[in-house]
This record gives structure tokens, sequence and C-alpha cells, in this order.
């Protein structure tokens, strides 16, 4: 059930994928962290005003993992 919320919730998807990559090893999680907060920073030219709470909550919620 929550691999089927996760397909739909893309920051329960990086949850998830930090929290398996911490039980994998220190090198995993480093990776896995580095690869959410670089997926969280990104931006494609322009964010729309009403889209900006989103995004910086996924930047937030990135910077809470590490």
């Amino acid at each position: 059930m929550v691999l089927d919320w996760a397909k739909d919730d893309d920051r329960l998807r990086e949850r998830l994928i930090l929290y398996a990559a911490r039980s994998a090893g220190p090198d995993r999680a480093a990776d896995a962290v580095r690869r959410a907060f670089d997926n969280a920073v990104s931006v494609d030219g322009f964010i729309p005003y009403r889209e900006a709470t989103a995004w910086a909550r996924g930047v937030d919620d990135a910077i809470d993992s590490f």
C-alpha cells in the first residue's frame, strides 16, 4: 500500500529511498541524500508563485534528510 502511495507522491518516494539507503550503509546513504537534494533544488527555468511553497517544502525536506 505504501509503495502505491509513493507512485503518486514524489516526496514520499524520496523519503522511502533515503530510508532504504541509510539501511544499506553510509556510502549509499550519502549518494542518495546528494541525489535527493539535487532533485529538490533543480528548477527548469521558472517557478510560478503558486508552486513556490511546494518547491521550498521539497528543498526543506531534502535538507532535513541530512
